[in-house]
């Protein structure tokens, strides 16, 4: 699926860049930088099942910028470059036990979005987005085993590869300089479990000693926050219907 789901989505850029009419005028180039606050979840449907472990808020963060061409219409094709981070937090789900554990991961992220604009200045966005791991860090807390902020990277995919949809509207701006306010969703579509931990089965910790031997179940990053974007319209690329050479012309805002 992760390996078919990228060739289905260039496809169908592809397919838009073509069909679809372009701007009148040409087409432009913005840049823009990008900041979301997001409830993250590392999830594990072993773990999300057993009654022994709870899941607890945890939050993240993605900052950077972006890259767009505005091709048609429709819209444009943004490419960002983002440092975010996935948080989860872990407690017992019984009472007589006590224990809590933490992962703190950190990711390099390159979203690739269609951005369909409308007329009023609000926005739909649909994408993938590839991330490469930073670093890992996990802490624990029991009767049994204490760590803080230990380096846990192998235990992780050194990539991810997720889906990504949004919306939002204008906050400040009319054309040339926008400020926009979103959400922005997001789901790992890759098991970001470690090579070693892949296929090992799970037994539930509510069930104690007479725990049931569960199959293994994938571990997907999913997250869903704020989103706030700042766009700049840099400039004009012209066609001559002649010759059909395009030029650059920076916006004179």
């Amino acid at each position: 699926m992760k390996k078919v789901f990228p060739l289905i989505f260039f496809g169908l850029i592809a397919s838009i860049a073509i069909a679809q009419p372009r701007s009148i005028g040409g087409q432009w180039i913005e840049v823009g930088a990008r900041g979301t606050v997001n409830s993250t979840w590392l999830y594990n449907q072993n773990e999300w099942n057993d009654k022994g472990v709870k899941y607890k808020p945890s939050w993240g963060g993605s900052g950077g910028i972006m890259l767009g061409f505005h091709y048609a219409t429709w819209g444009s094709i943004n490419v960002e470059a983002l440092y975010s981070t996935f948080n989860q937090k872990l407690t017992s789900g019984i009472d007589s036990i006590k224990w809590s554990n933490t992962t703190k991961l950190a990711y390099l992220e390159f979203p690739i979005l269609l951005h369909f604009d409308t007329r009023k200045f609000s926005y739909y966005e649909a994408g993938i987005k590839f991330s490469s791991l930073l670093s890992a860090q996990g802490s624990e807390n029991s009767s049994l085993v204490n760590y803080s902020n230990k380096d846990v990277k192998d235990n992780f995919q050194k990539s991810n590869l997720a889906l990504v949809v949004g919306l939002g509207g204008p906050i400040w701006g009319s054309g040339g300089l926008l400020i926009h306010g979103g959400i922005r969703f997001t789901y790992g579509l890759s098991d970001i479990t470690g090579s070693s931990g892949q296929g090992v089965p799970y037994f539930p910790l509510a069930d104690g000693a007479k725990a049931k031997q569960e199959p293994y179940a994938k571990t997907n990053t999913v997250s869903l926050g704020f989103n706030i974007s700042l766009d700049y319209d840099l400039g004009w690329f012209l066609s001559n219907s002649c010759n059909r050479k395009y030029k650059f012309f920076l916006f004179n805002h």
